[in-house]
């Protein structure tokens, strides 16, 4: 049953590590309290409403499908959200807080949508796309990259080697390098971005093609 996969003998802040393998159809909610969730080879799996912290990652979500995120916060673990392998992943309303590396961070993963997240105080990208597909950023914002850590190659938005990925609505103020950058990818479409007070760049846009700004 469900409850044999939360780990009550390795606690996080008091907290347990909600580890979920295999599983279909499980919902992850505020009774559970976790500290962090470690989910793989899962489907059909719903985290809402938890805070998450002072872990490797608040949500780790690897080789799973038909992923529905929403309404959670994570506050100072060293990545905020971290996803590889996904195939069919909405985010919702969920933040990344205080991070020393990187907000988000979504690698080899296909139809993924981050829709109104929050990144403050992270140490590296705020969002980071990797060899990921059928991405959208919507409605999402970040701000305050926070020392003594800071990466100063730190980005707003960073995706390398994605294709057809939209970043919409959105806003990246205050990074060490540039609000959005964009290297060796392909129809990477810019709507309506506000960059404001980046040290270097609002937008870097390097080997691309069929993209549009």
């Amino acid at each position: 049953g469900f409850l044999h996969q939360i780990d009550r003998t390795n606690l996080l802040d008091g907290r347990p590590l909600i580890y979920l393998r295999e599983q279909n159809g499980v919902t992850i909610g505020p009774a559970q309290k976790p500290g962090m969730v470690l989910a793989v080879r899962c489907q059909n799996l719903t985290i809402h409403d938890v805070t998450p912290g002072n872990a490797m990652a608040g949500l780790v979500l690897i080789n799973s499908s038909d992923l529905s995120i929403y309404g959670v916060r994570d506050t100072g673990s060293v990545h905020g959200f971290l996803a590889s392998n996904l195939n069919r992943c909405t985010v919702q309303d969920t933040s990344a807080y205080n991070n020393s590396l990187y907000g988000f961070i979504v690698r080899s993963s296909e139809d993924v949508s981050l829709d109104r997240c929050h990144v403050s105080g992270s140490s590296g990208n705020a969002f980071y796309l990797f060899n990921a597909q059928d991405v959208v950023v919507n409605a999402s914002y970040s701000h305050v990259f926070t020392p003594p850590y800071r990466e100063e190659d730190a980005n707003g938005v960073d995706i390398d080697s994605c294709r057809n990925v939209s970043v919409v609505n959105s806003i990246f103020s205050q990074c060490p390098n540039s609000g959005i950058s964009v290297t060796s990818s392909e129809q990477v479409h810019i709507r309506k971005a506000h960059l404001e007070e980046n040290q270097e760049q609002g937008i870097t846009v390097m080997q691309c093609t069929d993209s549009s700004i």
